[in-house]
């Protein structure tokens, strides 16, 4: 890894790198993204000296990249905050991409009198020059959304504004850059209708790709009913049914289909009082001890109407009215094509288990070139369902007892391994009737030198030359 830090004209003040022998020392890093904020950030602690001291300072941007994970990549972040110890003779450092200016900018009341565009609430949010940066759009800006969807009173960052505005619309976001040498080209914010692909891009199996999972399920934070206040325009809390727009929603049953609430939802809620109730408590929760199966929490909130209390709980509630299960998973390997948003599947054949989750952030350190996933939207697949998406695991690999390049003549053995649900297989005999594993000499098939067991193959190599193998199914006439 290499890093350059530099001042707020984007000149370079100094570097650092964590596999060179001298320079500066980088002791620690980790850089994580994150679907709900959209911002990636960074966390790095260098060793400290004179020189770092004067350039590592709040404001400053630093360019990161020459990641093992990503080697080609480049991310550039702007520190936020600086801790400098000298017993530890260290400077940590804390920085986002997303900017300071979208930070510190405070953006006051935005509530409009007729319909908005994506396009007008991102001006409301950025400015008319949207702040010096590009707008990407893949949903459409003229996508609109009614009046009282934007009902904002208080006072907030302009980031903060900027990811509720995207939730209303069912949006997310990410920020990129375009850099000509050290110089930052351009500063573009993607607007996407979601992050990553909900299709299924990769498969991690238990004992290849994943060393442990340990799955954990709890109803500490269950609850099927919010209270609910809200702030006015000067700012004094407000019970939900103190607020206009009240009357319009009262005793109402909204459904996951209800055009007037955008969002997905698998459950219907229904407002009551000061309340947003799950409609099915008492035959979900309902027990000897609690007959109405009504789980209540207050919440306070900044929101100035009704419509936008009861958006809030619902998207709240849908997170925990069901027993929240957890997944602690170690992988052993990630492919660098992995993308936070992406929806992935994690196959334990031993126990079992089949799960589909989206990746809702992913963090990696290059100095210890560790990888770590916050698995979300957990799927657990059962019976003929997951054997109907869940392919059995079937991964092959050769190795040579004497490697795979040299000069002149060599000889080599060449071993095939198969890992099939769990298991090893490393003869024929252990295959299934009709099937065997057959050698390729520069795409041919190949008997010369292959062992009785059929996993093995002896050669004497004097040119170049080019072996795979396969697994065949043998077909009856």
């Amino acid at each position: 890894m290499q890093v350059y830090i530099t001042n707020r004209d984007s000149f370079v003040l100094c570097s650092a790198s964590n596999d060179l022998p001298e320079g500066n020392v980088i002791a620690e890093d980790r850089i994580t993204d994150d679907v709900e904020s959209g911002v990636k950030t960074l966390e790095m602690t260098f060793v400290s000296n004179e020189e770092l001291r004067e350039a590592i300072v709040a404001g400053n941007f630093i360019l990161v990249g020459g990641t093992a994970l990503k080697a080609e990549d480049y991310d550039l972040f702007q520190i936020i905050t600086v801790k400098n110890d000298t017993t530890d003779e260290t400077i940590s450092i804390y920085a986002e991409d997303a900017g300071m200016e979208l930070i510190n900018r405070i953006v006051g009341s935005y509530q409009p009198t007729q319909a908005q565009t994506l396009e007008n609430a991102l001006i409301s949010t950025l400015g008319a020059n949207f702040s010096g940066w590009s707008i990407n759009y893949t949903i459409p800006k003229t996508t609109s959304k009614g009046a009282t969807n934007f009902d904002f009173t208080g006072e907030e960052s302009a980031l903060s504004r900027l990811q509720a505005i995207l939730n209303i619309f069912d949006a997310e976001m990410f920020f990129s850059y375009t850099i000509n040498g050290l110089k930052m080209v351009e500063r573009t914010l993607n607007i996407v209708s979601r992050r990553g692909s909900n299709e299924v891009t990769h498969v991690f199996h238990y004992g290849v790709d994943v060393s442990d999972i340990v799955e954990t399920s709890s109803i500490q934070d269950l609850a099927t009913a919010f209270v609910l206040y809200g702030k006015d325009s000067s700012g004094n809390t407000k019970k939900m049914s103190a607020f206009s727009d009240y009357s319009t929603y009262s005793g109402r049953t909204i459904t996951p289909t209800d055009p007037a609430f955008s969002g997905s939802r698998r459950h219907s809620y229904k407002v009551s009082g000061d309340r947003v109730i799950l409609a099915d408590a008492p035959q979900k929760w309902g027990s000897i001890l609690n007959s109405s199966g009504e789980i209540e929490q207050r919440k306070s909130t900044d929101y100035g109407s009704a419509k936008l209390l009861i958006s809030y709980a619902m998207k709240e509630l849908e997170k925990i009215v069901e027993t929240a299960f957890t997944y602690d998973i170690e992988f052993l390997s990630v492919p660098k094509e992995v993308n936070v948003g992406d929806k992935i599947r994690i196959v334990d054949d031993n126990r079992g288990q089949f799960l589909e989750s989206r990746i809702l952030s992913w963090s990696y350190s290059d100095t210890t070139d560790t990888y770590q996933m916050t698995l979300g939207n957990v799927t657990r697949l059962t019976g003929s369902k997951a054997e109907q998406k869940t392919p059995k695991v079937n991964v092959l690999s050769i190795s040579s007892s004497n490697g795979i390049i040299g000069s002149g003549t060599f000889t080599t053995e060449l071993s095939a391994v198969l890992f099939r649900s769990g298991q090893n297989i490393t003869s024929n005999a252990d295959l299934p009737d009709g099937e065997r594993l057959v050698w390729y000499k520069n795409g041919v098939e190949t008997t010369e030198g292959v062992s009785a067991s059929g996993f093995v193959l002896t050669t004497t190599i004097t040119e170049a030359t080019q072996y795979s193998c396969a697994v065949v199914v043998e077909m009856e006439g």
